[in-house]
C-alpha cells in the first residue's frame, strides 16, 4: 500500500482528471484503458484508491493488487479479477495443437466474462501490474481494444520494471488503444507543502531543503522523511544521501528499537511477498507460539505490517524490499527453501515453484516436479510465458537428468513461443532418449517444424523426407502440410508440389492440401480456379468467429488465401485476411505464424505504395520475428527506405540478409536480388541492376517459375534492362508476359509489357506507337502505384525530349504530387529534376492544410532549427506534447525528418504559414 489516500496529492491534477475520465467513459458505455508508469513511492495505489472514492456513485471499482509470486503463475491477474475464470480449462490437451486452441479459448472467455459482469458500469483497478505474468498481460491487451463498446474502463499501474506491463501499456498507447501517464517526482515547492501537512508548516521550512535532497521527490520517501523529524526531530545530512542510505533510512524509521525477532519476522514476511500468510510467516521462522505473537504485535504496532483476512502486508513494499537487500544470501536462499518445503507440504506447486527458483534449488529432484506440474499445466491453459519460464528453470535444475517429457514440454512451450532455435535444441536432446521408432515419429515432427523456423531449412527438409519415407501412411495431414511448407519456401513452388505429392502419396488426400496445391500453382505462374480461394476466403472470416478454430499449421487457411490475393495483386483483400489471421494466431498465443502474415500484409503495404504504414507495421513486427522470416522482413524494410531515399540505410540491411540463418530460402534470393535491383536503380547503376535481374529471371525459369509467379519485380526488371539500354531482354521479358496474362484481367503482368512496348518504340523514334503504348499502359487500372509512378516519369521523360514540355509537365507535376504524398523521396527527386528540364516547377502541396494551427507553430519552429525544449518554453506545451505535434506533422507531409520538413519547406512544396 501507498501513503495514505486522505492525504492531498501533490501535482497529481491531471492524473487525478484522467482516471475520472476513465469511470465517466464506464459510466456512458464508452469504457477505456488509462495506464500510470511511475517509480516504487510515486503514489500509483494513493491515486488508483482516490479515483475510487471519488467515483464510488459513477461505477463499481474491482481493485486488485499484484503480487511478485504471480509472475510465474498462468494468467493469475485474470484469476483475481474474473474469479477464477481459468478453472474453466480444466481439461489439459495432448500436444502443441492444444495448446493455440487454449489459448484462444482463454481470450474468448475473458471477452466473455467482461460483458456478462458488464450489467453494470465496471472500473477495474489493476495495481502492481507489473508483477502481472505474460499471459494475463498478453488478454489484457486483448481486451484493451475491446472495450470502446462496453460500461467497463480498465486503469493499471505498474513501475517500468519488470518491462512487460510498462511496454503493454506503450504499445497500446502508440496504436491509440489507452492513455499512459507517467509519474514525476515532486518539485521543491509540492515537497515543501506535503512536508507542511505532515509536521506542521511552522516546522517544514527548516527541514525542506534537506527532505527534498534526501528524498529526491519521491512523496513516500518524503512521507519517511516527515516521520523521522517527528520521531527524532532531525534528518540526516543532504552528504549521506545514496540510495543504500535512503533505504536505511526507511528501516531506521520503523525498525530501529524494535526486538530482533520482530526483524526476523519482518525479513520472513518480504521473503513470502508483500502479502503472506501468519501461518506461514510462522514456519519460516520458527519461534514458539508466544515469541511469534509478541513479534507480530510489536510489527503491527508501529505500522510496518497490517493485517487484514489472516494476511501481512507491508505498509508498501519499498519496505520489504529495502529488508530483502539487507538480508545476508545465505539467510535468503534459507528462507526460500523453508518456503518450499512449506508450500510443497500443502501441495501448492504453484507457490512452491516461485521459492525454488528464488532457492536456485538445482538438482533437487521437488522442486523439478513442482516446477514441471506447474509448466505443464500453464502449457495446457495456453499460458505460455508462463510455461517457458517454469519447464525452463525445471530443465536447467535437472541439468543432464532431464527427462524426455520434461525435454519435450519444454520444446513445445519454446516452439508456441515463437523460440523455435531452443525448441530444436530442446527436441533434439529429446530424440536421443526415445530409441523406438515408432516413439519418435511424432517428435522427429516436431523437430523438423523447429528446425525449419529456425532457419535450418535443408536441415528440416531433410527430417521431412525421413519421416515421410519411414513412417508412411503414420505421417498427419499437419505434418504433410509442414512439410510442404519447407519445400516451397526453400525450393520453390514445384518443390512444394513435389512434397505435397509425397504426402498425399503417404496419407490419405486432405482438404488442407487444396488450399496449398492451389498456392503453389499460382506461385508457378498457372492459371488456378479462384472460385476456390473465394472458398477458402469465406473460411478465413469464419475464423474470425469466436469459437472456430483451425489446424495449427503453417499452410493454414489465413496465409493461404492472403498470400493467393497478394499474388493476384488484390492488395486490399490481402491486407484485410492477414489482419484476421494475425488477430487470430495472435490471441491463439502463436507467433511464428502471425509472423508471416505480417510480412504478406507489409508487402501488400509496399505494392499499394503505403510505405508509413509499412513502417508502422515493421516497428510492430519486429520482436515476432523467426529466423526464418526475419531475412524477409529485412527486405521489406529495406524496400521501404529505398523508396524513401534512404538508401545508404537500405544497403546496410541487405548487406546483411545474406549471413541470416535462413537466408538459402529460394523466396530469400528472389525478394533480395529485387531489393539489391531497386537499390542500383536509385543509384543510377542500372548495369548492377540488370546483373540482378537477369540472374533472377534466370533462377525463376530454372525452377519452373513464370513471370505471373512474382509480379512483384516485374516492373524493376524492366526498368533496369530499359535503363541500361538492353532491347533484347525488354523483348524477352515482355513476350514471357504476355504469354502468361490471362485474358480480361488488368494487373501488373498486363501493364509492364505495354510500358515495355513503349520503351522499345521511343528508341527506335516510333513515336506515335510509343504513345499509345504509354497511354495504354496507364490507362489500365492496376493497383501498382510505384510502377504507375516510374511509367509516368519515363513517359514525361520521353515528352520532354520530344520538346513537348507542356504535356510533360503536367504529367510530371502531378506525378510528383503522387511521389510527394507517399514519402517516395528517391522517385521524388528524380521527378522534380525532370519537371524543372521541362520548364515546370513545383507545386505548391495542400497538405499542410490538414496541419492544425499548434502543429504548424511547432513545424516553423523546427525548421528554423529550435529545439524541443525551447519549443516547449515558447508556446507553454510540455517536451512530449512538441513530440507529438512534430511526429503528426511528419506523418501528414509524408516525411520523417526535421531535415526533410526544412527541405520541403524551403523550396516552397509547402506553406506553413499561420494566419
Amino acid at each position: 500500500m501507498s501513503s495514505q489516500v486522505c492525504l492531498r496529492l501533490y501535482e497529481r491534477e491531471h492524473e487525478q482528471n484522467a482516471l475520472d475520465g476513465a469511470f465517466i467513459s464506464a459510466a456512458s458505455g464508452n469504457g477505456n484503458a488509462v495506464f500510470i508508469i511511475g517509480s516504487a513511492g510515486l503514489g500509483k495505489t494513493s491515486l488508483l484508491r482516490s479515483a475510487q472514492i471519488r467515483n464510488s456513485r459513477k461505477a463499481e471499482a474491482i481493485y486488485y493488487q499484484g503480487h511478485p509470486v504471480e509472475a510465474s503463475l498462468p494468467f493469475a491477474v485474470l484469476d483475481r479479477m474474473f474469479a477464477g475464470m481459468t478453472n474453466a480449462l480444466s481439461a489439459p490437451p495432448t500436444d502443441r495443437l492444444g495448446t493455440s486452441e487454449h489459448s484462444l479459448l482463454v481470450h474468448e472467455l475473458a471477452l466473455l466474462e467482461l460483458r456478462t459482469r458488464a450489467d453494470r458500469p465496471t472500473v477495474y483497478l489493476l495495481d502492481d501490474l507489473h508483477w502481472a505474468d505474460s499471459d494475463s498481460l498478453r488478454i489484457l491487451t486483448y481486451l484493451a481494444r475491446r472495450i470502446s463498446d462496453l460500461p467497463v474502463s480498465l486503469i493499471g499501474a505498474m513501475r517500468s520494471w519488470p518491462p512487460g506491463a510498462s511496454r503493454m501499456a506503450e504499445t497500446l498507447n502508440a496504436q491509440s488503444e489507452a492513455a499512459l501517464l507517467r509519474l514525476e517526482e515532486l518539485t521543491f515547492s509540492a515537497t515543501h507543502d506535503l512536508l507542511g501537512d505532515l509536521v506542521g508548516r511552522v516546522r517544514a521550512p527548516q527541514f525542506v531543503g534537506r527532505a527534498y535532497t534526501l528524498s529526491g521527490g519521491n512523496p513516500l520517501l518524503v512521507t519517511e522523511a516527515a516521520r523521522q523529524v517527528a520521531a527524532s526531530g532531525t534528518l540526516p545530512h543532504a552528504s549521506e544521501r545514496t540510495e543504500g542510505n535512503l533505504r536505511q533510512t526507511l528501516l531506521l524509521s520503523h525498525l530501529s528499537g524494535l526486538p530482533s525477532q520482530s526483524i526476523v519476522v519482518a525479513g520472513a514476511s518480504a521473503v513470502l511477498g508483500a502479502q503472506s500468510r501468519i501461518r506461514a510467516v510462522e514456519e519460516l521462522c520458527g519461534f514458539a507460539p508466544d515469541d511469534f505473537a509478541d513479534a507480530i504485535d510489536s510489527l503491527l504496532a508501529t505500522g510496518v505490517l497490517t493485517c487484514e483476512d489472516d494476511c501481512l502486508r507491508f505498509r508498501h513494499d519499498l519496505l520489504a524490499a529495502a529488508l530483502l537487500d539487507e538480508m545476508p544470501k545465505g539467510r535468503l536462499r534459507l528462507l526460500h527453501t523453508r518456503a518450499f518445503e512449506y508450500y510443497r507440504s500443502l501441495q501448492d506447486p504453484h507457490s512452491a515453484s516461485a521459492h525454488a527458483v528464488a532457492a536456485s534449488m538445482v538438482g533437487d529432484k521437488h522442486a523439478i516436479d513442482a516446477l514441471k506440474a506447474v509448466g505443464n499445466h500453464a502449457l495446457s491453459t495456453g499460458a505460455v510465458g508462463t510455461a517457458v519460464h517454469q519447464l525452463g528453470h525445471a530443465v536447467r535444475f535437472a541439468g543432464q537428468h532431464a527427462d524426455t517429457d520434461l525435454l519435450v514440454s519444454y520444446g513445445d512451450a519454446l516452439l508456441a513461443s515463437g523460440n523455435a532455435p531452443d525448441a530444436r535444441t530442446a527436441y533434439h536432446d529429446a530424440l536421443r532418449q526415445l530409441p523406438e521408432a515408432g516413439e519418435r515419429m511424432p517428435l522427429l515432427a516436431r523437430q523438423a517444424v523447429a528446425t525449419a523456423y529456425a532457419g535450418r531449412l535443408r536441415e528440416a527438409l531433410g527430417l521431412f523426407e525421413l519421416i515421410t519415407q519411414e513412417f508412411g501412411t503414420a505421417v498427419s495431414a499437419e505434418t504433410g502440410l509442414e512439410y510442404a511448407y519447407t519445400a516451397w519456401v526453400l525450393d520453390g513452388p514445384n518443390a512444394g508440389l513435389d512434397a505435397l505429392a509425397r504426402a498425399t502419396a503417404a496419407t490419405e488426400e486432405h482438404r488442407e492440401y487444396v488450399g496449398a496445391r492451389m498456392l503453389c500453382q499460382l506461385h508457378t505462374g498457372r492459371a488456378v480456379d479462384l472460385s476456390q480461394i473465394e472458398d477458402l476466403a469465406r473460411e478465413t472470416w469464419r475464423l474470425g468467429q469466436p469459437g472456430s478454430r483451425t489446424a495449427t499449421v503453417s499452410f493454414n487457411p489465413f496465409l493461404i488465401v492472403a498470400v493467393s490475393y497478394y499474388m493476384l495483386e488484390r492488395y486490399t483483400d490481402a491486407i484485410e485476411v492477414a489482419e484476421l489471421g494475425i488477430n487470430y494466431w495472435t490471441n491463439a498465443n502463436a507467433p511464428l505464424y502471425a509472423a508471416a502474415l505480417r510480412l504478406t500484409r507489409m508487402a501488400a503495404l509496399f505494392s499499394q505504395g503505403d510505405l508509413h504504414a509499412l513502417m508502422r507495421d515493421a516497428e510492430e513486427a519486429a520482436p515476432e520475428m523467426s529466423p526464418l522470416t526475419e531475412p524477409y522482413f529485412w527486405i521489406l524494410r529495406a524496400g521501404a527506405l529505398i523508396w524513401s531515399g534512404h538508401t545508404e540505410d537500405a544497403a546496410q540491411l541487405l548487406n546483411q540478409v545474406p549471413q541470416m540463418v535462413g537466408s538459402e530460402a529460394f523466396f530469400v534470393d528472389a525478394y533480395l536480388r529485387d531489393a539489391r535491383g531497386q537499390l542500383y536503380l536509385a543509384a543510377g547503376d542500372p548495369a548492377s541492376a540488370l546483373h540482378e535481374y537477369r540472374a533472377l529471371e534466370e533462377k525463376c525459369f530454372r525452377l519452373g517459375i513464370g513471370h505471373a509467379g512474382l509480379p512483384a519485380w516485374v516492373g524493376n526488371a524492366l526498368e533496369a534492362y530499359v535503363a541500361a539500354g538492353c532491347p533484347a531482354d525488354v523483348r524477352r521479358l515482355v513476350a514471357s508476359l504476355e504469354e502468361s496474362q490471362q485474358p480480361g484481367r488488368q494487373n501488373r503482368v498486363a501493364m509492364v509489357p505495354q510500358a515495355g512496348r513503349a520503351a522499345l518504340a521511343a528508341a527506335a523514334d516510333e513515336d506515335r506507337a510509343a504513345e499509345e503504348f504509354y497511354q495504354s499502359a496507364l490507362a489500365l487500372d492496376v493497383a501498382a502505384p510505384l510502377d504507375r509512378l516510374r511509367i509516368r516519369l519515363r513517359y514525361g521523360r520521353w515528352l520532354r525530349q520530344r520538346h513537348r514540355t507542356k504535356a510533360a509537365r503536367g504529367i510530371l507535376a502531378r506525378a510528383l504530387s503522387d511521389a510527394d504524398a507517399a514519402g517516395l523521396h528517391g522517385l521524388s527527386t528524380e521527378l522534380h529534376g525532370e519537371l524543372v528540364a521541362a520548364g515546370g516547377r513545383r507545386r505548391r502541396s495542400d497538405t499542410a492544410a490538414h496541419l492544425t494551427t499548434q502543429q504548424r507553430r511547432v513545424a516553423v519552429l523546427a525548421v528554423e532549427g529550435t529545439t524541443a525544449r525551447e519549443i516547449a518554453r515558447q508556446l507553454s506545451v510540455s517536451v512530449r506534447t512538441v513530440e507529438s505535434h512534430l511526429s503528426a506533422v511528419y506523418r501528414t507531409l509524408g516525411i520523417s525528418s526535421r531535415a526533410q520538413l526544412r527541405t520541403i519547406t524551403q523550396d516552397g512544396t509547402i506553406d506553413l504559414s499561420v494566419d
